[in-house]
């Protein structure tokens, strides 16, 4: 429980060998950190692109939850590539909401 918190100055050498924000940082994290509560505490630390660096970085440590051979995904990744080949096909949210409302009135 002791532990202490250790930073540094950017020594050049690389404390995180995986897609290191070490570099563009000031600060190397050297203590060992033991819970959720302190990683968290010390990201929330880091300037706003480091910490959409380490978000990226998290995101991409995790399995997919969605997949192309779900019929929402696929669907609506049709429905980009539409949007994209056509921009014209695309409505406005003032003509969204009016199709809602329409719905609901019936």
């Amino acid at each position: 429980m002791g532990e202490r918190t250790q930073f540094a100055k950017d020594s050049g050498e690389d404390a995180f060998p995986s897609k290191s924000l070490a570099h563009s940082s000031q600060r190397i994290y050297l203590g060992a950190m033991t819970t959720l509560d302190q990683v968290e505490r010390l990201a929330l630390e880091l300037p706003e692109a480091d910490r959409a660096k380490l978000a990226s970085h998290l995101l991409e440590s995790l399995p997919p939850g969605l997949d192309e051979e779900d019929d929402g995904i696929s669907e609506a990744i049709r429905r980009d590539a539409e949007l994209d080949s056509d921009p014209s096909r695309g409505i406005t949210l003032e003509e969204f909401d009016s199709q809602i409302r329409r719905r609901r009135a019936r």
